[in-house]
């Protein structure tokens, strides 16, 4: 059982020697108090590595054991390791009453965990060109910023919002949709087609049995013509074809004149129409 400044491993059986690397890197790394527990879960057959990170926070915070917002100077943090691992790096969880409405939190309705956007790229290339420790560094440095508001800058303005834990592709003219944005209400309806493609595994969203392959036009559909935009075909058992509607939305200004600035994030769990629906209404009505 090997012991890392007290960091006592136990691994369970069965658990390949490439994961058994990940987690004796994870243990050495100086941030981490103790390795809290190691539990391989029999659905996803991931491994789930959960650690206490020491963090670097003002005296006064850390002699609290929190930040104002939150954030604990000793935080639990899982990694949970694929069974491709090193191929695809570990997937990092939060506790799942970490303060969702933080920035910088990828969207998920999921109560189990927290899942933070530590990487403005892909995390597998920052595994295969830095090592385990690179994410690690950056788990730190996510929960530091997170504890002092600085997860924005306010000079970048703006931020879009990542998905990391989607696989499907849309192809879209980024530059089409931008100028599609007016300084008032509007919208704009756009075709879409797709490819469905049903598949047996899943690496990221094992619950998700098929993954899209689409494209966003760039001729506006008129209201007449949405009988027959709305299809569906099989085309093999493991392929479907279809077509749908993509919608832009410009929000219309304040009372005031002034443009719809969202100035305070809030926990996002849109999954379909219907959450949708939810979330649309309950920001209205706090911008009224």
């Amino acid at each position: 059982m090997p012991d890392f400044n007290n960091k006592i491993l136990s691994l369970p059986a069965g658990i390949n020697p490439a994961i058994q690397r990940g987690i004796t890197l994870l243990a050495e790394y100086p941030s981490v108090n103790k390795v809290l527990n190691i539990q391989q879960d029999t659905k996803t057959n991931c491994v789930d590595v959960v650690v206490s990170l020491q963090l670097g926070l003002p005296n006064q915070w850390m002699a609290a054991g929190t930040s104002p917002n939150g954030v604990l100077a000793v935080e639990p943090v899982t990694f949970s390791f694929l069974q491709t691992y090193p191929i695809h790096a570990p997937i990092v969880k939060l506790r799942a009453n970490f303060d969702r409405s933080l920035a910088h939190i990828q969207p998920d309705s999921s109560p189990q965990a927290v899942l933070p956007c530590l990487y403005d790229g892909d995390i597998d290339e920052l595994l295969h060109s830095q090592g385990l420790w690179a994410i690690v560094d950056r788990v730190v440095a996510w929960l530091e910023k997170a504890a002092l508001n600085q997860l924005i800058d306010p000079n970048q303005g703006w931020e879009p919002i990542r998905r990391d834990s989607l696989e499907d592709v849309i192809i879209a003219d980024s530059d089409y949709l931008f100028n599609l944005v007016s300084r008032g209400d509007s919208f704009v309806f756009l075709p879409f087609t797709y490819l469905k493609i049903k598949k047996t595994v899943s690496l990221k969203s094992s619950s998700k049995q098929y993954f899209i392959f689409g494209r966003i036009g760039t001729t506006p559909v008129k209201f007449k013509d949405f009988v027959d935009i709305f299809y569906e075909e099989k085309i093999s058992s493991h392929l479907l074809s279809g077509s749908s509607l993509t919608l832009v939305i410009t929000p219309d200004k304040l009372p005031s004149g002034e443009l719809q600035i969202a100035s305070q994030y809030f926990p996002e769990s849109v999954t379909d129409i219907g959450s949708l629906r939810r979330v649309s209404a309950s920001q209205t009505l706090l911008t009224r």
